[in-house]
This record gives structure tokens, C-alpha cells and sequence, in this order.
């Protein structure tokens, strides 16, 4: 599973060393095989094509303070890709943007605001949805 994950979302070479130290990252407590099997039966369920490869490159970039990755919960993950297929009245690019603006945070109240919010867009409906992203586009955190 693990050499699917990396055949499905590497774009480039400089992409696997990203997505192998995003696989060690969210690896570490079920194995990098369960989170491979995960992430790929959420990217087969979603109906946009590019959501999970959108979703891959913010992830493997998305580090603390500490240069550390960010582990978001499997309903983050969730959240996030509904986000990207859902909130259809603003184009993909910009709610890709977006979700790229959002994981530049660094700083642990943020990162943590951009977890509660991924976590919410999970179950929220597309309204809240779209609300979110007029109201956050590039001032991501200061509510």
C-alpha cells in the first residue's frame, strides 16, 4: 500500500521524499501502511480527481514551529478534502490556495485553529462550507 500511496501522489522526484516523510510522520502509530490504505480509500470516495494530490503536497509541507509535521486526525484529513471538492461556488484553485494559506501557520494556536476548522468541515454542511472559505481566503486564523 505504501508504494501505491507513492506511485498515487509523487508528481515529481523531489515529491517522494516529501511523501516518504509524510508517511514516517502519520505513520508513527498505526504503521504508514494503515494511514496509506486510509488516505487512498478517502481520496477513491472523494469525486474530485485532485483533491487527495492537492491534499498530499499541503500535508508534506505543513510543519510547526519546530520544522516537525503537522499530524492532522483522519477527520481533519477528511475535512480537508471536502473542503476541496465541496465548496463549489469559489473555483478549486482558490480553495486550494486557500487550504495552502492556511497550512503555512507555524505557531500552536493556529495549527490548532486550522485543525478545529478541518475537523468541523468534516460533518458541516457545503454552506459552512463556502462561508468559511469567503471569510478565510488570506486571513486564515485571526478567529
Amino acid at each position: 500500500m505504501r508504494e501505491d500511496f507513492l506511485r498515487r501522489y509523487a508528481t515529481s522526484p523531489l515529491h517522494v521524499a516529501r511523501l516518504e516523510r509524510l508517511l514516517a510522520s502519520y505513520g508513527d502509530t498505526h504503521g504508514e501502511e494503515r494511514f496509506a490504505e486510509t488516505f487512498i480509500a478517502f481520496d477513491r470516495a472523494c469525486p474530485d480527481v485532485n483533491a487527495a494530490l492537492v491534499l498530499t503536497e499541503v500535508l508534506a509541507t505543513f510543519e510547526d514551529e519546530s520544522g516537525a509535521l503537522v499530524r492532522l486526525s483522519d477527520q481533519a484529513i477528511q475535512g480537508a478534502l471536502r473542503f476541496l471538492t465541496e465548496a463549489v461556488s469559489v473555483s478549486p484553485t482558490t480553495r486550494a490556495y486557500t487550504l495552502r494559506t492556511w497550512c503555512r501557520v507555524r505557531d500552536t494556536v493556529a495549527i490548532e485553529r486550522v485543525r478545529t476548522r478541518l475537523e468541523a468541515a468534516a460533518d458541516a454542511p457545503t454552506t459552512e462550507l463556502e462561508q468559511l472559505l469567503e471569510h478565510t481566503t488570506d486571513n486564515a486564523l485571526s478567529r
